[in-house]
Order: structure tokens, then sequence, then C-alpha cells
């Protein structure tokens, strides 16, 4: 039996990137600053923690303020999640893979980098709740200050006492793929969308296709 680790933004879904732009924005506004966040910017910014989209757009402010204007952000995404929903599309051949995945005798799991209170909402808003629930949905919120529990954490925690023969990781972070060093039997599947350059990270393939996991059902 395999199992199958997904990353959330930028691999299941798509459109979070535009929606992000919505909320950085009223932020800024909330907090008085005039600057905003162009579309260029966050398409080079895609990925990134929150924070260091601030980094850039407010460059003479402190580490501390751009950590408080992510919390903002957060707050406002899942007080407004409309903004979101308003953008968030399921990724091409989702339904597809993951359908597929469940039919089999292998298990999936989500590891995400959000926030506990957002994640649900996203399940619900992709409607994939059919393979998805408490039980095999992990959110890994590092945006946040002081946690130190890592995507590799999540990892070990839950291959724990059980025996899968491949652990298959799918994502588009350098988190996501650090998660190779968990155990032996993980292969890495880096991921991007056709009109993101792929990153420079390390990883056992590159795809822009979801499809491509099919070979490993």
């Amino acid at each position: 039996m395999k199992l199958f680790v997904w990353d959330l933004h930028g691999v299941l879904e798509h459109g979070t990137d535009l929606a992000t732009i919505d909320v950085t924005n009223a932020v800024l506004a909330k907090f008085n600053y005039s600057e905003r966040l162009s579309p260029e910017q966050a398409h080079g910014l895609y990925g990134s923690h929150w924070y260091k989209y601030f980094q850039v757009i407010l460059p003479n402010e402190c580490h501390e303020r751009h950590v408080e204007l992510q919390a903002a952000c957060f707050e406002t995404s899942n007080n407004h999640f409309e903004m979101t929903l308003k953008y968030l599309r399921p990724n091409k051949h989702v339904d597809e893979v993951l359908g597929a995945i469940a039919k089999s005798k292998h298990e999936q799991i989500i590891i995400s980098n959000t926030s506990p209170g957002s994640l649900p909402m996203f399940i619900e808003g992709l409607k994939i709740g059919s393979y998805f629930n408490e039980k095999n949905v992990f959110a890994v919120n590092t945006h946040a200050r002081n946690v130190l529990r890592t995507k590799s954490d999540v990892l070990k925690e839950y291959i724990n006492g059980k025996n899968f023969d491949k652990i298959i990781v799918v994502g588009d972070s350098a988190d996501d793929m650090a998660m190779k060093d968990v155990a032996s039997n993980i292969v890495t599947y880096l991921y991007a969308h056709p009109e993101i350059k792929i990153k420079e990270l390390n990883s056992d393939y590159r795809i822009r296709d979801l499809r491509e996991l099919l070979k490993e059902i």
C-alpha cells in the first residue's frame, strides 16, 4: 500500500493567488498604507509565506510589523472567505486523480501550510470533502509565530507504526520537498501550474499535470 501526501495551495487548487491580492490590499488599506500588491508582485511571490509579501511591499517596516500584517490577512481571509471563493477553483484533473486513488488500495492525506480554521473551508470550497475529512487533513500553520511543528513532523507522526511500501509527496514548496528526509521510501513530485515557473528545488520529479501521478497507483 502507498501513501499519497498532498499539499493544498498551488497543487489541488487554482486561484488563491488572485484572492491573495484582494486580501493583502484590503489589509494594507485597513492599516492606512497607500502601497498595494500588484499582480506582477503576487506572481513572483506565489507560494511564499504571507509576511514575505509585506517584506517586498513595505521594505522599511520591521519583521514584527510584517508578521502582524500577515496575521491580519489570515483573520480577514477567515472572516471573509467569500473573497477567496470568488477565485477558488479545483486544479485540472483533481477529481480524476483523487478519485482513482480513493478507488485503489492506497491512502491519501493533505498536509497544508495554512491555518486550522481556514482549511475546512478550502476543502468545502473545492468540493473534495468526499476524499478528505478530519482524519486525513492536517493544517500546519508555520505562518504563525513560534510554531515549531513542520510538515515533516506531521508526516512522521502519521506514518509512525504504519507500513507503506512507498510514500508519494506532491507539493510546490521547499517544505513539501523537505519531507523526502522523513523516510527512505519517499519520492517527491514538485508541481507548478503551467503559467507558474517551477521552483529550483530538489525533487525526484517535476510535473505540470496531476495525471502524471496516475502511474503511481
